[in-house]
């Protein structure tokens, strides 16, 4: 994966080259989708959900702890982290949206193409 640096109000973060949608690209709407499919990418948001989680928990973390040492180096250092860490959470934050949103196309495509079933109330899927 490339990754591209950018700059959003003052503040740099990395993005995936090319990040529209991998569905929307390979045109998944033509194939044929099937629930293995939809269970894998369920499997794969629910992996970077907690990713998520654990990313922001640490830079949260670091915010509360960060302290004002005496040692200028020091401080440099922990800036450092917490630069690092923030950027780590966005990151993580970013792909996780971008699987939730293929997952989600993926999902509507497959009920979509569900064979309609007629009852007595109406036509129901």
């Amino acid at each position: 994966m490339a990754f591209k640096l950018i700059v959003v109000k003052g503040v740099k973060m990395f993005i995936l080259k090319n990040s529209k949608s991998y569905i929307a690209k390979t045109n998944f709407s033509k194939k044929e989708p099937q629930i293995f499919d939809l269970l894998q990418l369920s499997r794969k948001e629910r992996e970077y959900r907690s990713l998520c989680i654990r990313t922001m928990r640490k830079f949260n973390d670091w915010k509360k702890s960060k302290g004002t040492a005496a040692d200028p180096l020091l401080n440099f250092y922990s800036q450092v982290e917490g630069t690092l860490l923030r950027r780590q959470a966005q990151d993580a934050i970013l792909f996780y949206r971008l699987i939730k949103k293929d997952r989600m196309r993926a999902f509507n495509d497959y009920i979509n193409k569900l064979p309609a079933v007629a009852t007595a109330a109406g036509v129901m899927r």
